[in-house]
């Protein structure tokens, strides 16, 4: 039997064994409590800031992507516009030419 324990025989003739914690023990699990509490704390409060700034990227990245959307069919357009200039050029070349034989 360890000296943390006491047997006693109680006034009914049971057998009681009570447990004896040290106090440092006691103290040492609830600093360990903490300890764990808090990095618990801290380790969610950072995630919640790191989806933030995850969203705040995201948001940056759709305005930026409608961005390039909007360049994009506008430039194509013009390249259409081109197309058809450059076709009506030839038209008229071929003509001359035909003229010219």
């Amino acid at each position: 039997m360890s000296d943390s324990t006491d047997k006693s025989e109680g006034e009914d003739g049971k057998v009681k064994i009570s447990w004896i914690v040290p106090l440092p023990w006691l103290v040492g699990g609830v600093v360990v409590l903490a300890i764990n509490g808090a990095a618990m704390y801290y380790g969610q409060l950072r995630q919640g800031e790191i989806q933030a700034e995850q969203k705040e990227v995201l948001k940056d990245m759709v305005v930026q992507m409608r961005e390039l959307r909007t360049l994009i069919s506008s430039t194509n357009s013009k390249d259409s516009e081109h197309d058809t200039r450059l076709a009506e050029h030839e038209r008229r070349l071929l003509a001359l030419e035909g003229k010219v034989k």
